[in-house]
């Protein structure tokens, strides 16, 4: 804990970490480590709030994954079989909820022309090294580019979850920004299952209605 009368009134802390002990008034009782991940580096949490609002925030996104994925089987439901529609679902949940995961593992599996540059930089970079590797004889490589590409079209085609997870943030005590869920609201609940929406009315509209007739 630090005392707040620390921070000056600019709200700046400075803080000063050394291996050099002397002057401290003795040596210490015990061995210290002290290490920084990359990810994160040199954080400073403080109070913000009550843990019940932060989970009710937390409650209110992934409600609004749950209402996306009742949507997907609505929309399966109109045209395919339970079965089918059961597992379509389900595919595209897990593709929704590892979608983080998998764009990383898709970025490292094959290098890829122009993927630190613009857009349209980017899209052409993979015919560029389509092209590049089967020139050089590199087959495999040419296969990767080709298993990437299908992959960032199948993350494309789904909500990224995993930017809109609130669990990590509740599971560590931190707090989850109302920003978070107006982001979760806009892109999850109004874009993609709109659009998801949009797609089964259209399907819907357009089956014959069958009636019984004596």
């Amino acid at each position: 804990p630090i005392d707040t009368h620390l921070i000056d009134d600019r709200g700046q802390l400075e803080i000063v970490i050394s291996n050099d002990f002397e002057g401290s008034g003795g040596p210490l009782d015990q061995e210290t480590d002290i290490s920084f991940t990359p990810d994160e580096g040199f954080q400073l949490l403080y109070r913000y709030g009550g843990f019940g609002p932060n989970l009710a925030r937390s409650m209110v996104v992934l409600w609004f994954q749950l209402g996306f994925l009742a949507i997907v089987g609505l929309v399966a439901g109109t045209c395919l079989g339970f079965p089918v529609a059961s597992l379509l679902t389900l595919v595209i949940y897990i593709a929704a909820v590892t979608s983080g995961y998998l764009d990383e593992s898709i970025s490292a599996y094959a290098a890829v022309y122009g993927e630190d540059k613009m857009l349209w930089d980017q899209l052409m970079g993979y015919p560029k090294s389509l092209w590049m590797n089967i020139k050089d004889m590199k087959l495999w490589e040419a296969a990767k580019v080709l298993i990437r590409l299908a992959g960032e079209l199948i993350t494309a085609l789904v909500p990224s979850f995993s930017h809109y997870n609130p669990i990590p943030l509740v599971a560590d005590g931190r707090v989850v920004e109302p920003s978070l869920v107006g982001k979760a609201a806009l892109m999850i609940g109004v874009v993609w299952t709109g659009v998801i929406g949009f797609v089964g009315q259209f399907i819907f509209r357009q089956r014959e209605l069958a009636s019984v007739t004596a």
